[in-house]
């Protein structure tokens, strides 16, 4: 099921949260200051952030869409996928 949701095997999925989890945590007190203000986020764990990025670099959805999928709204799903693009980006690609 991973692969056809999020384009890597579940051990591919399990390899990259090590590097993201490291760069998740460089990012920690923008992602505190910027989307939490002081409440509880919405996406509780590493893997549950990797997962939402992977989810939405494979199937494309609407931020509305997105957002019904992972129950937040359009603007903090417009939000988290801008913060996970720019860590995969310059953390994770080589």
């Amino acid at each position: 099921m991973s692969q056809a949701l999020l384009g890597v095997s579940k051990q591919e999925f399990k390899t990259l949260c090590v590097p993201f989890g490291l760069s998740y945590l460089s990012l920690k007190e923008e992602i505190k200051h910027n989307f939490t203000k002081g409440r509880k986020s919405i996406l509780q764990d590493i893997e549950e952030n990797l997962f939402f990025i992977l989810f939405y670099l494979k199937t494309y959805p609407t931020y509305d869409v997105l957002g019904a999928v992972f129950k937040m709204d359009r603007t903090t799903a417009c939000k988290l996928v801008k913060l996970w693009w720019r860590l995969c980006f310059f953390h994770l690609v080589p």
